[in-house]
C-alpha cells in the first residue's frame, strides 16, 4: 500500500534519485534540502511504498500557494498517485486559507496537463523558454486553480 507522509531528511537521496529519473533537469539535492527546511511553512510530501515512489513540494506566498514540483516514479504512473498527491496539496492549500494554487508545467507533458485540467486548473498564459532542455528550451504553461 502506498502512503503519503511528510518528507524527512532521510528521504532526500531517494527523492533526488526519483526526480533525476523523471526530469531532464531535476531539482538538486541542495534544492530539495532547502525546500525541506522551508517545509514548516509549506508542504513537502513523499509517497512511500516501502521506498519513495512520488513526491510533492508546495510553497505559500501570502494567500497564494505554488506547486513547486511533483513527481511519480515510472512504475507508479497512471495509478492515480499523482491525482492523490495533488488532491492533498489542494486540501492543504485550502485549509491554510489559500485563494489560488499556481503551477508551471512543460507544454510537452500532456499527461500532467490533462491531469491538471481534469482537476479544475486553467491555463493563464504560456511562459516562453521556461525550462532549459537540450538542444532548445521549452515553454511552460502557467496554470491556476481557484480555491
Amino acid at each position: 500500500m502506498i502512503q503519503s507522509r511528510a518528507m524527512t531528511p532521510d528521504d532526500l537521496q531517494a527523492v533526488a534519485a526519483c526526480a533525476a529519473d523523471l526530469m531532464p533537469h531535476p531539482w538538486s539535492l541542495a534544492m530539495l534540502t532547502e525546500e525541506l527546511q522551508f517545509g514548516s511553512l509549506g508542504r513537502v510530501l513523499v509517497a512511500d511504498a516501502g521506498q519513495v515512489v512520488g513526491y510533492l513540494l508546495l510553497r505559500p506566498l501570502l494567500d497564494e500557494w505554488h506547486l513547486m514540483t511533483i513527481g511519480v516514479s515510472h512504475s507508479c504512473q497512471r495509478s492515480g498517485l499523482g491525482r492523490r498527491l495533488l488532491t492533498e496539496a489542494i486540501q492543504h492549500a485550502t485549509t491554510h486559507h489559500g485563494r489560488v494554487l499556481l503551477l508551471e508545467v512543460r507544454v510537452s507533458n500532456l499527461p500532467a496537463c490533462r491531469l491538471y485540467e481534469s482537476m479544475g486548473f486553467r491555463t493563464l498564459h504560456r511562459r516562453r523558454n521556461y525550462y532549459p532542455a537540450p538542444p532548445v528550451a521549452e515553454d511552460a504553461l502557467v496554470m491556476e486553480l481557484l480555491l
